[in-house]
């Protein structure tokens, strides 16, 4: 005992065993107490930042001060508590919140986009879990034990023995769909988010497609995934989008289609715009197309896989019509027109800025290419006024009709005294004719070129070329040889192309007397031969130039005619014209496909012959009439100023030739057509006109749908 001695007067210990007890001023005011070491140390110990110190006395720290001390200089050093490094690699990990816990206590911090986040001030002993979720709530977690106030290490990933795709989309239709990732064999889904997103893993390689689908359209992508490790893929999620503009106002609320095979998808026109998505199912030619209900627009688009935006603009098709009347006789008298035409004067200046008349222009063509456009006022300068060659051989002077022109000839009556001609930019209207666009099948070529000039011959070969004689005393068989051999698309001038631009003249002419309205040609009776080619180079593009420079010209015989942008459309020579024969009985047989023209007609479609049971030869006034047979004779009871005012002939077994030569006079003209010569004709006036049909194929190039 230690009676009688202050506090201060004690001895002092250097241990504190167990069981001791020390004297405590109450911090409460409740005066002395005796406290047990036990509680002293688990009551300090409650106050320190590591908790409970129990661990720290070990045999080094064996006693509560000791512990203390070490307390005291880990504080010191650590300047506020360990540090853990998080690191991944994961994306998925990337901006999520990284936890540090020892069940009790939890502290966290922000995993960057660089894949590292630092907890500081960690003031825990012991085995602390490391952890972060994804958004989808897969969670990677790992234990780090701390021993001392340092900067320890963690990584974190959830990706364990599983590939992941990042999904991203801006096509809203995905929004909440599922998307699939598919190696053919196995595969994974996900959902892809109104953020556009989604992330999907899984555990399978090889060749990926992700898809994904609004309902009527998939977007999909592919990739390769290695199976050598695991990794983080990306993709974009893409649909097609076409946007179709109108400014017919007609068109506002109605449906446009856009048609690839047996796939189709619909918008429709509001304010002038109609919104269009697709997918790669219409890869290749589409065909859009609309209706106002009484008319059609129809716009093609190529689309290619790596192109996802398409603009076109939709101009309703035209039907211009001109109603023959019959009971007339007056040529300038018996045209009424119809349908688009209605309104029209009846003079080409009138139409030449319409549609069709205003894209037909003259070229040089050379091996089925245009390597220039020309001055419609003058045919040896280019399109900018420069001088053009056009009398190299090789450098074919061509009409180019751009696209397809469909026509119509049918008798409106039982009678047949009025005939309804019709055109139609619509490229395939069951009630239209295209056999001018027929090369190896029916209506299979996009745009068609005619020979300005009538065909000079060399080598073998049939050109278009000004300044060059006209090649006469061959057959129709050898001019076509000729012809073909330029190579694939090239013919000679065939009947549907003569009865399409024989339709395109009454419409723009108002008139059935040609020779009147554009000019008589070179067709003199004193003539005894033709004239080389390009005389009417200056002419302009209708014989309107030098009707107004020299006027006389048209009037006299003496010089040729240039009428639609052919010269010599009609006279200085015959032209044979393929696809048209007769048989022995006089019936009109006709061939759409220019691959399967042979001049006896075999294997033609027979037409009919209109009641003729003679050979006949005179002015026409009636045509056979039809589509097919066209304006082959069947009364030639008119005059050289009545009805068509030319002359016309329909005999038996007997092949076509066309236009007149150069000492036809007045029977000349754009309806002057024979079908009265023997298919083994070689004559001295008869020559050929070169053509070029351009066979509609797909474009693999991607400025074709802008």
């Amino acid at each position: 005992m230690n009676e009688g001695k202050t506090f201060f007067d004690l001895p002092q210990a250097q241990t504190v065993p167990a069981g001791s007890r020390y004297a405590v001023e109450m911090g409460d005011g409740s005066g002395t107490k005796s406290v047990t070491h036990e509680d002293v140390v688990k009551a300090v110990g409650g106050d320190l930042p590591l908790g409970d110190t129990k661990d720290l006395e070990t045999i080094a720290k064996d006693n509560f001060v000791n512990a203390i001390n070490e307390i005291k200089r880990r504080t010191d050093s650590a300047s506020g508590g360990a540090a853990i490094r998080v690191l991944t690699t994961d994306p998925a990990l990337y901006g999520r919140v990284v936890s540090v816990t020892d069940g009790k206590t939890t502290l966290t911090g922000s995993m960057s986009y660089t894949g590292e986040c630092m907890i500081t001030g960690i003031l825990i002993n012991g085995n602390l879990t490391v952890s972060a979720s994804t958004e989808e709530g897969d969670t990677a977690e790992t234990t780090v034990t701390v021993t001392n106030y340092a900067t320890y290490s963690a990584e974190l990933d959830t990706r364990g023995e599983y590939n992941r795709i990042d999904v991203k989309t801006a096509e809203t239709g995905l929004y909440g769909r599922t998307v699939t990732v598919s190696n053919g064999t196995d595969s994974a889904t996900g959902t892809i988010g109104n953020d556009g997103t989604a992330k999907i893993r899984f555990s399978f390689s090889g060749a990926v497609t992700v898809t994904a689908s609004d309902g009527t359209n998939t977007a999909s992508a592919s990739l390769n995934v290695s199976g050598e490790s695991v990794g983080v893929y990306s993709v974009n999620l893409q649909l097609y989008h076409l946007t179709v503009t109108t400014a017919d106002k007609k068109l506002n609320g109605k449906m446009v289609t856009l048609v690839c095979g047996s796939y189709s998808r619909t918008g429709t026109f509001a304010g002038g715009v109609a919104a269009i998505t697709f997918d790669s199912n219409f890869m290749g030619e589409c065909l859009i197309g609309a209706s106002d209900g009484s008319r059609t627009g129809t716009v093609k688009i190529h689309p290619v896989p790596s192109m996802y935006a398409y603009s076109v603009t939709m101009t309703l098709a035209v039907v211009y019509s001109a109603l023959i009347d019959f009971s007339k006789s007056a040529p300038d008298k018996m045209i009424t027109y119809a349908d688009d035409a209605e309104g029209m004067e009846h003079s080409f200046a009138s139409w030449r800025d319409m549609p069709i008349f205003k894209d037909m222009r003259p070229c040089v063509l050379k091996n089925g290419e245009v390597l220039y456009y020309l001055n419609p006022d003058n045919y040896t300068q280019k399109a900018d006024r420069t001088a053009a060659d056009i009398t190299t051989l090789g450098n074919d002077v061509m009409l180019e009709v751009p696209y397809r022109v469909g026509y119509s000839i049918e008798w409106v009556n039982t009678g047949k005294n009025l005939l309804k001609v019709s055109v139609t930019n619509e490229p395939d209207n069951a009630a239209f004719k295209y056999d001018a666009f027929s090369l190896d099948s029916y209506n299979d070529c996009d745009r068609i070129y005619i020979g300005v000039y009538k065909g000079h011959c060399s080598g073998n070969r049939a050109y278009s070329s000004s300044g060059k004689a006209v090649t006469v005393s061959q057959t129709i068989d050898t001019f076509r040889t000729w012809c073909r051999a330029k190579g694939a698309g090239y013919q000679q001038r065939t009947y549907g192309s003569l009865k399409l631009m024989q339709c395109l003249f009454i419409i723009s002419h108002g008139t059935l007397n040609s020779q009147a309205a554009v000019g008589t040609g070179y067709v003199k009776s004193s003539h005894s031969a033709g004239v080389n080619t390009g005389g009417t180079n200056a002419y302009g593009f209708d014989s309107e130039v030098i009707r107004t420079s020299a006027p006389a010209y048209m009037t006299d015989q003496e010089h040729q005619v240039k009428c639609l942008g052919l010269e010599d459309f009609w006279g200085n020579y015959w032209e044979f014209i393929d696809g048209l024969t007769s048989d022995a009985n006089r019936n009109v047989m006709t061939c759409d496909i220019a691959k399967n023209f042979v001049t006896n007609g075999t294997g033609y479609k027979n037409n009919g012959n209109g009641g003729v049971t003679a050979n006949i030869a005179n002015y026409m006034k009636l045509p056979q009439g039809g589509s097919d047979a066209g304006f082959t004779a069947r009364d030639v009871s008119g005059s050289d100023s009545t009805y068509f005012t030319d002359y016309a002939f329909l005999s038996a077994s007997c092949l076509a030739i066309f236009g007149g030569c150069w000492d036809s006079a007045l029977h000349a003209g754009a309806f002057l057509l024979s079908v009265a010569t023997a298919f083994s004709l070689s004559g001295v006036s008869v020559g050929c006109r070169l053509m070029f049909m351009h066979k509609e194929e797909p474009k693999e190039t991607e400025e074709e749908a802008a």
